[in-house]
């Protein structure tokens, strides 16, 4: 029986991939910085960040290291917490690095987490794993974060950058949009943005799909894209809601302001695809946007109010 690490593993994404990993078959270990107790066959161990030696024992013989780490960009960019930014997602994946070199026998697999918004804004162009970067803070961000990783595992190590769009699920960004969805609104600003997305269940499949193959370099994790339009209709015509029109650039910063969080998550037009993924052989369960939100809607709770829906 294989056995996988997940740091950062208590989110939405990382209790999705566990319980995956569980009903697979798998031992699940998650590396938590907060006590917390066995559950639903996920064994939990509290970790000192900061010490690398503290962590070899957890990781030693494991099969498979993923990197979750790192606080939610859904924040103010201000400096006080783009320091935690930073800090939260290279601290902690240099110390797990270093752990891994550390340890007699460490995970020969590594899966990183990054991020698809790496990539330039674009509506035309489609970006796959050649794609060129864009600027800014968020892409400084993923830049560096994906350099520290490959700076700080070993190179006997097979790690796999995973370049992640959207993830939807009941949790997460899901109902963000769902909210948007329901109120009447249909895109943002004056452009026809682009929207790249992956649901759960596939990130946690292709996760599995490319520790089976002791992936290295990186790697694309999202489905077809479609607009934003066309993601928020499909989401109206599913769970019902109002047709009003597109919310105006002025209102999504200053809704931005409101809500704590910045107007790029929802202004910047994400065109990717995983090209590589497919190119290797992986099957998307859940391949098209439609297919995505009917299967999510049949699975939801009641709508969110807008306060559930951003806290």
């Amino acid at each position: 029986m294989k056995t996988w690490i997940i740091a950062g593993g208590t989110g939405f994404i990382g209790e999705s991939l566990a319980q995956h990993l569980v009903h697979l078959g798998f031992r699940v270990i998650v590396l938590s910085r907060d006590h917390r107790i066995n559950s639903n066959g996920v064994e939990f161990f509290q970790y000192d960040y900061s010490s690398p030696n503290s962590i070899v024992p957890l990781i030693e013989g494991a099969d498979v290291l993923v990197n979750l780490c790192g606080k939610s960009v859904d924040t103010r960019y201000t400096k006080a917490n783009k320091k935690e930014l930073y800090d939260s997602r290279l601290k902690t994946t240099s110390v797990l690095g270093d752990a891994c070199r550390l340890a007699t026998l460490p995970p020969g697999q590594v899966l990183q987490m990054s991020t698809a918004t790496i990539y330039r804004d674009s509506i035309s162009k489609t970006w796959d794993e050649q794609g060129e970067f864009g600027s800014g803070f968020s892409v400084d961000l993923a830049k560096k974060w994906e350099a520290t990783a490959r700076t700080y595992f070993p190179s006997n190590t097979s790690l796999a950058i995973l370049r992640t769009s959207i993830v939807l699920g009941s949790k997460g960004a899901y109902p963000h949009y769902k909210w948007i969805a329901r109120a009447g609104f249909r895109g943002f600003g004056g452009r026809d943005l682009r929207f790249s997305w992956i649901h759960i269940n596939d990130f946690c499949r292709a996760c599995v799909f490319l520790a089976g193959k002791n992936a290295g370099g990186v790697y694309n994790l999202a489905s077809s894209p479609v607009t934003i339009r066309e993601f928020l209709e499909e989401i109206a015509h599913v769970s019902g809601g109002l047709n009003i029109a597109k919310m105006p650039e002025w209102m999504v910063k200053f809704g931005a302001v409101m809500l704590r969080t910045e107007s790029e998550l929802l202004l910047k037009s994400r065109n990717v695809v995983g090209k590589r993924l497919i190119d290797e052989g992986f099957d998307f369960k859940w391949p098209n946007i439609y297919d995505a939100i009917h299967q999510l809607e049949r699975h939801s709770e009641a709508t969110p109010t807008m306060n559930e829906a951003w806290n």
